[in-house]
């Protein structure tokens, strides 16, 4: 099983492109290190307390600030709402708090207690101030150290907003199958749409169909991409995602199918498909079959051998290939199949013997061939007396069991008195 993680995070201002790639730049130059802008935007502590909410730290390359901000209203409510029944007790971590009827804005980074010693803020003062961190409510409200604020009178937390569509992108190009989402059982069924998501909440989406069978297919993840992008190619994908503007966005699951693919032999006379074969540079014992992911190669090559006392010699692939060596990019599940001519591999103990004596019919003796499928066939030359050696003829065809032959048109001789005799017995 695949799986991301990815932690959603928005950003609403004003922006008119999206992106979710960790790393990739927003349009703006900086989070405060606390300065002014120079369009004129006021709210400096907003753009700063936004900027945290939106999970960036201090002096991060990104200051969403730079869009401008009124000093009342300048957090979005896009992602948050503003509770003005100002309630100590609902404080949490990631909240935005208002003072003085929204004119001062601090960002709640630690609550040790909900009590105004308790809770501490980070926050930029007013336009231009210094930053100010691990500072408690209490000090804001009172200013000791640093300006009066006055009492909170709101408080703004986030709020579901965001849906993502997950899906699959199977091997035949389907969307079919089961996706994972933050393991929920039973899994959904492709293309999902979540419920509404928090901003800065993460998120596991798991590539279930890994490993599964789909249209006759095994599926073997790819990887998780976004507009044709890759988001990720590991199990695990840990990211941050921003604010996208126009519609939901969907991450695809993309998977590949895997082929079984056979490479054997097939000798004239013996059953099955024994003997060896190259695969990828490895010797196997045929058949073999190995698994390959579409795109990828494999390369099989045919092996001369003997088996059963027959030398096989690659003749040509079950498909006409005539090449010993192949290599092929399988789009389906394959059988190769390498087709051999056999040959009788010569015998070093052929022991071939005439077994008549002078007087009788010319009869001689051989081993038996350890191939049971040899055949022997006998042939045989004349030398008339004070003529040449006449051509060779087939006198017989017999069967493996058969280990002597009589030639009944000649008598042997103790001497060359007439006739000269050649025989061969050849398997």
């Amino acid at each position: 099983m695949k799986t991301i993680k990815c932690s959603i995070i928005f950003f609403v201002f004003g922006l008119l492109y999206t992106t979710i790639l960790i790393g990739q730049s927003l349009p703006y130059p900086h989070n405060p290190a606390p300065h002014n802008h120079d369009n004129g935007s006021t709210g400096n502590c907003y753009g700063y307390a936004a900027a945290r909410a939106f999970g960036l730290l201090d002096n991060d390359s990104q200051c969403p600030a730079k869009s401008a901000f009124s000093t009342a209203g300048g957090i979005p409510d896009q992602h948050f709402i503003q509770d003005t029944s100002w309630d100590i007790t609902e404080v949490s971590v990631g909240d935005i708090i208002a003072f003085n009827n929204n004119s001062h804005v601090a960002y709640v980074a630690i609550v040790n207690s909900q009590t105004e010693t308790g809770i501490v803020l980070h926050q930029v003062e007013n336009d231009g101030g210094n930053l100010t961190t691990d500072l408690t409510l209490y000090k804001t409200i009172r200013g000791d150290g640093i300006g009066e604020q006055g009492n909170p009178t709101s408080r703004w937390y986030k709020k579901a907003a965001l849906k993502m569509t997950i899906q699959n992108e199977l091997g035949d190009n389907s969307d079919e199958g089961k996706i994972g989402f933050d393991g929920n059982e039973p899994e959904p069924d492709s293309p999902f749409t979540t419920p509404a998501l928090f901003w800065e909440s993460e998120h596991d989406l798991d590539a279930v169909m890994e490993g599964q069978a789909h249209g006759g297919y095994i599926q073997r993840f790819k990887r998780w991409k976004k507009s044709e992008i890759t988001e990720s190619t590991n199990k695990l994908w840990e990211d941050k995602l921003v604010n996208w503007n126009s519609g939901i966005p969907t991450f695809v699951a993309e998977f590949d199918n895997e082929y079984n693919i056979t490479a054997r032999n097939s000798f004239t006379g013996v059953s099955g498909y024994p003997g060896t074969i190259k695969v990828d540079g490895s010797t196997e014992n045929s058949p073999h079959t190995e698994q390959i992911v579409d795109g990828n190669e494999i390369e099989i090559q045919a092996l001369t051998q003997t088996i059963n006392h027959i030398i096989y010699s690659f003749d040509e692939w079950s498909d006409g290939t005539q090449t010993a060596t192949r290599t092929e990019s399988p789009t389906d599940h394959e059988t190769y199949t390498a087709e051999f001519i056999g040959k009788p591999k010569q015998m070093n103990n052929y022991n071939l013997h005439v077994s008549s004596t002078p007087g009788q019919y010319i009869q001689f003796s051989w081993n038996q061939h350890g191939n049971s499928n040899v055949q022997y066939r006998v042939y045989r030359r004349v030398k008339p007396a004070g003529g040449s050696l006449g051509p060779e003829v087939l006198k017989a065809t017999l069967s493996h069991s058969t280990t002597s032959w009589t030639d009944y048109d000649y008598l042997m001789t103790s001497s060359y008195t007439e006739d000269l005799l050649q025989y061969d017995a050849r398997a």
